[in-house]
């Protein structure tokens, strides 16, 4: 299998009034076409960092001070994720690299109706919105997730929905875009048992479909191993 991403000792740093803190630090990866590798860690060892720093939206004052992440995009050239503009990312978020976030309430807009946020996302990427292939594109993305009704979770607003309903919702809005790399940040922590091994396997069908690599971050292993390739431990 060909790379597709090559994290090499990257290191974050995040000043405070007692001195700089680092998470992570001189942290190197390296992902392969097509593979789910797991990455484990204990809360504050940086992965959520390292996964915002990938995709551009690492909060300040936080920010990657050394090391290089090199992603390699769908033309076969290959681009340094910490060193690129952000004009440079909009072109690469969503269909080249997409994020499951952590928290999925605050990545939902809630005072706007899912399907307005759904079709907003699918423009975005230059996806067919409108229509009769929106529709369905949405609604096929939602029974991945396991509703049963897909035309009235697109009815209704975030705080409508438990918070495992949101997450379902969340990761079928990143899935509908096929990215090529799913960052997905403790995708499964507002879900349910049941809900958890219908996602994680989900993960692994999409893979197999599209060829998606993935990279699953969870502070539970046995979350990362029922899904994963790969584990690496934080």
């Amino acid at each position: 299998m060909s790379t597709l991403l090559d994290v090499q000792n990257m290191t974050i740093c995040f000043p405070t009034e007692r001195g700089n803190i680092y998470a992570p630090k001189e942290f190197s990866l390296t992902l392969r076409s097509g593979e789910i590798l797991g990455l484990a860690g204990d809360s504050g060892c940086g992965k959520s960092a390292f996964a915002s720093a990938l995709l551009g939206i690492l909060e300040r004052p936080g920010r990657a001070v050394s090391g290089a992440a090199l992603f390699t995009g769908q033309d076969g050239s290959g681009v340094d994720l910490l060193r690129i503009t952000e004009q440079e990312f909009q072109s690469l978020r969503g269909g080249e690299i997409g994020m499951i976030f952590q928290d999925p309430v605050a990545s939902l807009h809630p005072s706007r109706r899912i399907r307005a946020q759904f079709r907003e996302t699918l423009r975005a990427r230059g996806l067919g919105a409108k229509g009769s292939d929106g529709r369905n594109r949405m609604r096929e993305a939602l029974q991945r997730m396991m509703f049963a009704d897909p035309d009235k979770i697109l009815r209704s607003y975030p705080f409508e929905l438990s918070g495992g309903m949101c997450q379902r919702v969340a990761i079928a809005f990143s899935l509908a875009l096929n990215p090529r790399l799913l960052i997905a940040d403790e995708p499964t922590t507002a879900l349910d048992v049941k809900n958890q091994a219908q996602v994680l396997r989900l993960l692994r069908d999409m893979r197999d479909q599209t060829g998606m690599s993935v990279i699953l971050i969870s502070h539970d292993i046995a979350v990362v191993s029922a899904a994963a390739d790969r584990i690496m431990q934080m």
